[in-house]
């Protein structure tokens, strides 16, 4: 069988274009159907990429083709099939293999990043169109490739990021990790080393059970095919921060079936998350707790607003001589040097490993410091200092109430979740002895 062309209209950098669709051919086990890229000669803002298909005789494009182009962004119209004569004198000879591994080196100074991997504090992307809606398509695009491989390293998942342009270094990388986390698309190993995607699913929102939204792995097709069937709309984040909420409005039954794909309809997941969750001395008692050998690292400990140096703390007989609190850890004599963030719990004698947010809930709470947080019954807003975020698990219960990740206030203090109950706040402040006051 002869080879062809499908031709695609594409803006931005030739090399990163290519590694975009290279990453999603191999990841779907497709370089053998597309073995091949070539590009428009002298490309401008505007221009045209040739992907060579073999393997088919049809004038019709193959779907896992189309899935693939779709998966990398482009829009239509796909130009199929193009001869190579016919594209000869807009690209020459030259192409790119996507089979190939070193096709276009790929040399980041981060991706291999062994710093902790716990460490999922929030930062805002600070790229030049943030807030614009060509930042929340790729992220579509992130999540739609994650769902086509469904499991990989946190190599790769940086990898991915840097190709997309969603992330310039290593905790803008952490921070939409802790985001996908935070919306029900993706799981985390144990080692935190690993990712893999959740099933499909379509969750109730708390506060209205006849909308729903959908979590885990999904594709566009399986949301143009559920748009046919239902009303459906895509909601951005805010701040395009993530990928679009799709919600379906509709009360469904248990079990979804779309053009024979079958998956669950989880029912208000954010309420039964938040029965599930223990108190905060319970959630304590569950985190894995490490050994520490104190003489190879530099120790600071959280003061409330930031790492300070902490001279004091020893170990002495056996035990560890000082207060629990938040620590950070930095080993000693290294180039690069590898960092831990820790909760020390006195009491118990552990170091405890969790998210950040989880560790300085506990530094915080050990201080004493009253939480409250206020809440809107008449919109069903439940607002908390971004200086008192919660513990991940227990703000992904928040989270999961409506699909939508938390807008922030102007001067930047405030996280505001929409589509919390009444009910769903009483649960998860109870047991973490939060008051609440109504706005």
């Amino acid at each position: 069988m002869d080879r062809r062309y499908v031709g695609v209209q594409a803006i931005g950098k030739p090399i990163d274009i290519f590694d975009r669709i290279r990453l999603i051919i191999q990841g779907q086990g497709m370089t053998r159907t597309i073995p091949a890229v070539k590009f428009e000669k002298k490309p401008d803002k505007l221009f045209f990429v040739f992907l060579a298909v073999e393997g088919t005789d049809k004038l019709q494009l193959p779907d896992n083709v189309r899935t693939v182009l779709q998966y990398a962004g482009f829009k239509q119209p796909y130009f199929f099939p193009l001869e190579p004569t016919e594209i000869e004198s807009m690209t020459g000879s030259a192409e790119l293999e996507t089979y190939s591994l070193k096709t276009i080196p790929y040399v980041s100074s981060w991706s291999n990043d062994v710093s902790d991997p716990f460490d999922l504090s929030d930062v805002l992307l600070n790229h030049e169109n943030r807030g614009e809606a060509a930042l929340g398509e790729r992220y579509d695009h992130l999540l739609h490739w994650l769902s086509a491989n469904g499991e990989g390293t946190w190599q790769t998942f940086a990898k991915v990021c840097n190709v997309l342009r969603l992330a310039v270094d290593v905790k803008e990388t952490k921070s939409i990790f802790r985001r996908l986390r935070l919306l029900g698309y993706i799981e985390s190993s144990g080692n935190g080393q690993k990712w893999s995607i959740c099933p499909t699913a379509l969750v109730q929102c708390a506060a209205d059970p006849n909308v729903c939204f959908l979590t885990g792995q999904q594709t566009p097709k399986l949301i143009t095919e559920l748009g046919e069937q239902y009303s459906v709309k895509n909601l951005p984040q805010s701040g395009y921060q993530g990928p679009s909420c799709v919600k379906v409005h509709s009360r469904l039954s248990e079990e979804i079936s779309i053009n024979g794909f079958q998956f669950t309809c989880a029912g208000p997941a954010a309420v039964q998350l938040a029965q599930l969750l223990p108190n905060l001395d319970g959630w304590k008692n569950v985190l894995p707790a490490i050994k520490i050998a104190l003489f190879r690292y530099n120790i600071e400990r959280w003061n409330g607003t930031q790492f300070m140096q902490c001279s004091t703390f020893r170990e002495s007989g056996g035990r560890y001589i000082g207060k629990s609190g938040m620590y950070r850890l930095t080993r000693k004599e290294e180039t690069n040097p590898y960092q831990l963030v820790l909760y020390f719990d006195e009491p118990n004698q552990r170091w405890l490993r969790g998210d950040w947010y989880g560790l300085r809930f506990f530094a915080d709470n050990d201080d004493r410091q009253d939480f409250e947080v206020g809440y809107d019954t008449g919109t069903n807003a439940i607002l908390i200092r971004n200086s008192e975020r919660w513990p991940l698990l227990y703000e992904r219960s928040l989270v999961l109430a409506s699909g939508m990740l938390p807008a922030r206030s102007e001067d930047r203090e405030w996280l505001i979740y929409s589509g919390i109950s009444g009910k769903l706040v009483q649960f998860l402040t109870e047991k973490l002895n939060i008051s609440i006051r109504e706005i």
